[in-house]
């Protein structure tokens, strides 16, 4: 309970609000420097529109693996395409690519809204760490 109450409050603090202006200019756009962030990583994550803690890890072999309150444990794909994330879940199979930004403790997730010329961040993620400590299958 201390734990959770724990990382909510530091994804309250730690990230930025859903709707301040984004600074572009910090979005990583190297394949291979976002390939080496997420490849064999697990993260813990905090989804912002729908506001809910995930965890969620990135296979070296392109399988995606997680879990969260609403859906249990879930899984897909994921891959690096012209300078953004891109993932799959096998639940709803709809392709979704996302810019990347990251500070010292953690990383940002925004997605592109083409009608409105803007970005909002969707998914912060903290305690990036190697391999998979949560035995995702």
């Amino acid at each position: 309970m201390i734990k959770k109450f724990l990382v909510s409050l530091a994804f309250l603090v730690l990230a930025p609000t859903i709707y301040a202006e984004v600074d572009t200019s910090k979005f990583i756009k190297d394949d291979d420097r976002l390939q080496e962030m997420f490849s064999g990583m697990t993260f813990d994550g905090y989804h912002h529109k729908k506001d809910y803690e995930f965890h969620r890890y990135f296979a070296a072999d392109g399988k995606m693996y997680g879990s969260n309150p609403n859906r249990g444990n879930v899984n897909g794909t994921w891959w690096i395409s012209s300078g953004q994330l891109c993932f799959e879940w096998s639940h709803k199979p709809k392709t979704k690519c996302r810019y990347v930004s990251s500070s010292s403790d953690q990383v940002m997730i925004y997605k592109h809204r083409k009608k409105k010329s803007d970005y909002k961040l969707k998914l912060s993620l903290l305690n990036r760490r190697p391999g998979n400590p949560l035995k995702f299958e």
